[in-house]
């Protein structure tokens, strides 16, 4: 077993990874918490821009949010930090039948002191234990999911009847981010309740369990959750001291101990029945976040969760509440565990995912075109985009590389979800969720411009059929939208040949992806060896990737990216020379390719359009070995890199790959010589030009 270095966590977790003894959710922590850092200005204006988004969703209701409390300490200072900020919120308690008087106590407090509107919504108790019952019967390991989907379900029912738009929640990055894949399934996930459930007696009782109804999605596609909590330097101790001086917040021991059920499950039966104890996510979070130290966490963790008089008081409190014979409660602890894998969805299951996903689409789309006008005030055009750019991968890269710039010249840019109507938007790659947004905005006057990414063929070669039909969706998606487009911008002449064989024909151009100039002079002797590094968005569906990772056995090798296939994880870990750094931020990403170190940069994916992360490695002066396949001949030729040969099975030659790693690492000083004068086409400034030229061609 290996524990990590920093925190609690250690290899007897599933889906966890370790680098040098540090484990991969400290890593991804130190990756990210700069994007949750502020100043305190800069958190007077989160919070400033926050109101105003929450305040321009309000349409018919009364009320600019609501919120859904349960007394415990995150929610609390959701509402509490509504009300400093001036909103007027609703709210909510989905009452299970399990909080306690700690709870009830601190929502009366809050309920004074804010002078927020309160409405409570109770669950059919009969109904709800007999459910619970059988979930522990069935020894099923996040008894939890019930109390999630009742409360999910509910506090997206009241919203819609009470016409408000906006939701707040207390997730927040700092404290929950240690969550992993150990016990469950997705809380929304109505359907898989009822399979756990489909051999109880007394179905008709279970109708009186509020299930999130496909049907119902008509009426909520307009609301928005929002996690207040991530737009502060949220600090749960000094949030408890500023309830505690505020409203005498009452503390109770660990997280979610304000109910009596979550109590049981979490400081009793996970750690009785599965040997797993959450209180070493909740202090593993409190060490990362400098909240205590590892040696005050050791400590809390061998104290027991529930002291013995409580627990054996809480044990027959349960047990008298869900009407359990002594036989049948001990049964439960002793019965092996079930598998959550019995329930994987059925296919009718999958096709109402896709019906629900469309439903909402067109459903939105009719709603309405009630854009808001906004008056151009000192600025050239505003640009929307789908979404803001994610902070990995190659798309989000290629979006704030793009956006910073247009900033620089005077552009506005807008999102999907400001509901505004701008004069351009520029579309990367499609989605069925987005479709009926961009018609809406082309039949409003928008002026548009579609960046196409490959095609998803590659999947037909895996002998998946799930996979096959949504590639080829995908495909078929990215087709109609050519005709919403006045210019379609294709990343390579690879991505060009590859789509106008299939559909298009006209008003296109090529504008390559481009990177800051970074280049950086580099001499190491020729006998040195290099160390390999790979950039990723998501390592595993980079297809074939195991295979020439395999190959570079002999050197030292960083890999940054997204690793979601535990059995992929688990072959990486058994290559010792293997170093994996999980998913960092872009800035991250520079200050290693700054590093004066002699790296080849080794590229994964096979086919690519016109890799983001290839083109960057390029700008600091770093050459590349990479298939001969999609857009790489046109990026790395000779004078920059290596290409390996790979045949139509898909299979490369082991003695190739080295010989041409050896090669490279002997000429590295030529290599990065020549990098000196990489075409200007791959550079940031000429990329971002080119598109605001089209722009103004439109």
């Amino acid at each position: 077993m290996i524990e990590c270095r920093i925190c609690l966590i250690n290899s007897n977790l599933p889906g966890i990874t370790f680098d040098k003894e540090i484990c991969s959710i400290c890593r991804n922590f130190d990756n990210t918490i700069d994007n949750f850092n502020y100043s305190e200005i800069k958190e007077k204006k989160n919070l400033v821009s926050l109101k105003k988004k929450i305040i321009s969703k309000k349409e018919k209701s009364k009320y600019d949010c609501l919120i859904g409390v349960s007394g415990g300490l995150d929610s609390t200072y959701s509402a509490f930090l509504s009300h400093k900020i001036g909103l007027n919120s609703l709210l909510v308690t989905v009452d299970n039948g399990w909080s306690n008087v700690v709870s009830h106590n601190n929502l009366s407090k809050l309920i004074d002191y804010t002078k927020f509107d309160f409405h409570s919504v109770h669950l059919n108790w009969e109904t709800f234990k007999k459910m619970q019952k059988n979930f522990l019967l069935q020894s099923y390991p996040d008894v939890e999911i019930l109390s999630d989907h009742f409360i999910f379900s509910n506090l997206y029912r009241v919203a819609v009847e009470k016409n408000i738009n906006c939701l707040i929640n207390g997730l927040n990055f700092r404290s929950e981010h240690s969550n992993i894949k150990a016990l469950g399934w997705n809380k929304r996930d109505g359907s898989h309740i009822q399979q756990v459930l489909k051999n109880i007696k007394g179905k008709n009782e279970l109708e009186l369990y509020p299930y999130y109804k496909f049907l119902y999605l008509s009426k909520i596609t307009k609301l928005s959750e929002i996690p207040i909590l991530n737009y502060i330097n949220y600090n749960p101790l000094k949030a408890k001291k500023e309830l505690e001086e505020k409203i005498k917040f009452i503390s109770y021991e660990n997280k979610h101990y304000e109910s009596s059920f979550t109590k049981f499950f979490q400081g009793y039966y996970l750690i009785k029945k599965f040997d797993f104890d959450k209180r070493i996510l909740h202090l593993s979070s409190d060490i990362r976040n400098k909240y205590c130290s590892k040696e005050e966490a050791i400590k809390k963790i061998k104290e027991p969760p529930i002291p013995e008089f409580e627990e054996n008081e809480l044990k027959d409190f349960i047990k008298k509440k869900l009407d359990f014979k002594d036989n049948e409660f001990e049964y439960i602890l002793e019965k092996r565990a079930i598998d959550n894998k019995k329930y994987k969805k059925t296919l009718i299951i999958k096709t109402t995912d896709l019906m629900v996903n469309l439903f909402k689409s067109i459903s939105n789309y009719l709603r309405s075109f009630d854009f808001k006008n906004e008056k151009k005030e000192n600025y050239y055009s505003s640009i929307s985009f789908i979404n803001e750019p994610k902070f990995f991968g190659g798309p989000g890269t290629f979006q704030k590389n793009l956006t910073s710039k247009l900033k620089q010249k005077n552009f506005v840019i807008r999102y999907k979800n400001d509901n505004i109507k701008t004069d351009y938007f520029i579309i990367i790659g499609s989605s069925l969720r987005s479709f009926f947004w961009l018609l809406k905005m082309k039949l409003s006057g928008s002026k548009m411009i579609h960046r196409i990414d490959g095609a998803k063929w590659q999947y037909k070669y895996k002998g998946n059929l799930i996979e096959k039909f949504k590639s080829i969706l995908q495909n078929y998606l990215i087709f109609f939208t050519q005709f919403l487009a006045d210019k379609i911008v294709y990343q390579s002449e690879y991505v060009k040949n590859l789509w106008t064989n299939k559909f298009f024909k006209n008003k296109s151009i090529i504008i390559y992806n481009g990177a800051e100039r970074n280049y950086t002079p580099r001499k190491f002797l020729d006998i040195e060896k290099p160390t390999l590094i790979s950039v990723e968005g998501n390592i595993c569906s980079a297809f074939n990737s195991l295979n020439l990772i395999k190959c570079l056995s002999g050197y030292d090798y960083e890999i940054y990216g997204e690793i979601d296939d535990e059995s992929y994880a688990e072959k990486l870990k058994h290559l010792n020379n293997v170093r994996i750094k999980g998913i960092v931020s872009r800035d991250k990403i520079k200050e290693t390719f700054k590093k004066n170190k002699k790296y080849i940069f080794v590229s994964l994916e096979i086919n690519t359009a016109c890799p983001n992360s290839v083109i960057e490695a390029l700008n600091f002066g770093i050459p590349v070995l990479g298939y001969k396949s999609g857009s790489m001949e046109e990026i790395v030729n000779e004078k920059f890199g290596r290409l390996i040969n790979i045949n139509k099975n898909f299979e490369i030659d082991p003695k190739e790959v080295i010989s041409k790693i050896n090669f490279i690492s002997k000429n590295y000083n030529d290599f990065n010589h020549n990098l000196e004068n990489l075409d200007k086409k791959f550079n940031l400034d000429f990329m971002s030009d080119k598109y605001i030229d089209e722009i103004i061609k439109i």
